[in-house]
């Protein structure tokens, strides 16, 4: 019985705050129970007790994945990603998730400034065009920002000069700050 089989692995722990497997297992046995919120307020009074940088970094990634994949519980898996990135800011795929979930939340200024990041660390001309992109959609649609927006689409063309989204965009920014001639040579 799943229950039962976790009603012992917390007796365990009880006793063992440090015990490794059980901690390990429990989780499991938490996660396998769609016990979510559980299984992360574990995992946060196990955080406390972590001071290798690593091991948190570790701890801090497995609970934001546990949030988004298990239970999707954006706002906690925002906590963990942003504690994440803090302890360690060069970590790529974590800005990109980060950014996308405070995009979806409708916390543009934090997406930007994720995109941003990303943007700087990676090398992969093509996703950081893809990330420019974003920028540009979030401050031109969601900010109303038309001057930000039209360096970053700009900057999407000069890395991909073939790129019809960011092709159309510049006009339609140019168009709306009443650039008619930019609009037309877009």
């Amino acid at each position: 019985d799943l229950d039962a089989a976790i009603d012992q692995l917390k007796i365990v722990l009880s006793n063992e705050p440090h015990h490794t497997e059980a901690f390990e297992n429990l989780k499991t046995l938490l996660v396998q129970a769609h016990r979510i919120p559980e299984a992360l307020q574990m995992c946060e009074q196990r955080l406390t007790a972590i001071n290798d940088r690593a091991a948190r970094l570790e701890q801090l990634n497995e609970m934001a994945d546990l949030a988004l994949n298990h239970s999707q519980m954006p706002e906690a898996a925002i906590r963990y990603l942003a504690a994440s990135v803090a302890l360690e800011p060069r970590q790529l795929r974590r800005l990109r998730i980060l950014a996308e979930l405070y995009d979806a939340q409708g916390q543009y200024q934090q997406a930007l400034a994720c995109y941003d990041a990303a943007t700087r660390i990676s090398r992969d001309e093509r996703l950081n065009a893809r990330m420019l992109l974003q920028m540009g959609h979030i401050l031109e649609q969601k900010l109303g920002e038309l001057e930000p927006a039209n360096r970053a689409y700009s900057r999407v063309v000069e890395l991909d000069p073939d790129n019809g989204q960011a092709l159309q965009a510049l006009v339609r920014v140019r168009r709306g700050r009443g650039d008619f001639r930019g609009a037309l040579e877009g």
